[in-house]
């Protein structure tokens, strides 16, 4: 599983929620010690206004699968009572993931009390949370995708008139967590060797171009003949596999190799080894040269 972990581009006070507004906004975009802040002091119990973070400019590979999302709030809160009642100034009052600019809340909920005086990493979700939604790589590369929070004043000490304090935030992170996806077609073929195991000759074909190429074998003097044919390539996936053989007029489309030998369709696979930090695929098998061309090919099957 592979993750990538983004800070907001986009920064707002939204006014949905709430009466208490965030200030000095794109302060939370950043861990530095200089805050968004919403001043919750006041002799009433107080609502903020949402804090909305979007634009956190994530690309996540197409075909990825979407596991799961974390959000890490940088945060702490000043208290107009300290020690006051309940023993907290500011507690979380809705935080909520926003999928396609829509809010969505999570019916679990995530609260908690903000720490006194010194930041702390407070962290919503995990590598396996969707929020109880379901999640596509275009959902989390766009523009609207984030996160949006409001907290609410605590209530005030015992014969006390004043309540709440100070909420400030330093950063904001989403990591997201993913599957990526199969990469098909990304090998290199560099070797293609061809014997002639009646004559003893053997042929190196030059690769043609990239992966997938159909490189021809002509007849001439061939025919009939013990062929045997060797087929290196080079690829970054040390878990892949690589399918290879040839084709010729003599196989009907998309239903296999042809095996002149036994008269029936064939395919070679093998898996990739390390090789000196370069995975290689190497391949060897033997048929009877038929009557006409054939082309050996590396995408007869497919790279998995």
């Amino acid at each position: 599983m592979e993750y990538q972990t983004r800070s907001p581009g986009s920064v707002v006070d939204d006014a949905s929620i709430g009466t208490v507004a965030w200030l000095n906004l794109g302060n939370a975009k950043i861990s530095d010690n200089i805050y968004s802040t919403a001043d919750l002091e006041t002799e009433a119990v107080l609502w903020s206004h949402y804090l909305k973070t979007t634009n956190f400019g994530f690309n996540i590979p197409v075909g990825a699968t979407i596991n799961g999302i974390l959000v890490d709030v940088e945060r702490h809160s000043i208290s107009a009572t300290p020690g006051g009642f309940g023993g907290f100034a500011i507690l979380d009052n809705n935080v909520f993931i926003i999928k396609g600019g829509v809010v969505f809340q999570f019916t679990d909920g995530y609260y908690s009390v903000w720490q006194e005086d010194t930041d702390e990493h407070v962290f919503f979700g995990s590598e396996t949370d969707l929020w109880e939604r379901n999640w596509t790589v275009l959902d989390i590369n766009s523009n609207d995708f984030g996160f949006i929070i409001s907290v609410v004043s605590g209530p005030p000490n015992v014969g006390e008139t004043i309540t709440g304090g100070e909420a400030l935030i330093d950063n904001i992170q989403i990591t997201v967590y993913y599957t990526p996806p199969v990469t098909e077609g990304i090998a290199d073929l560099t070797k293609l060797l061809v014997y002639d195991d009646t004559t003893g000759m053997m042929y190196q074909y030059a690769p043609g171009g990239p992966f997938g190429d159909f490189i021809p074998i002509e007849p001439e003097g061939k025919e009939g003949h013990s062929m045997r044919v060797y087929v290196e390539m080079k690829n970054v996936g040390a878990e892949d596999t690589l399918y290879c053989g040839f084709v010729s007029p003599d196989v009907i489309p998309n239903q296999g190799i042809w095996d002149a030998t036994s008269g029936t369709y064939i395919q070679e696979s093998a898996t990739a080894v390390p090789n000196d930090g370069v995975t290689i695929f190497s391949l060897e098998w033997t048929f009877i040269m038929p009557p006409s061309d054939i082309y050996i090919t590396t995408n007869q099957g497919h790279l998995e």
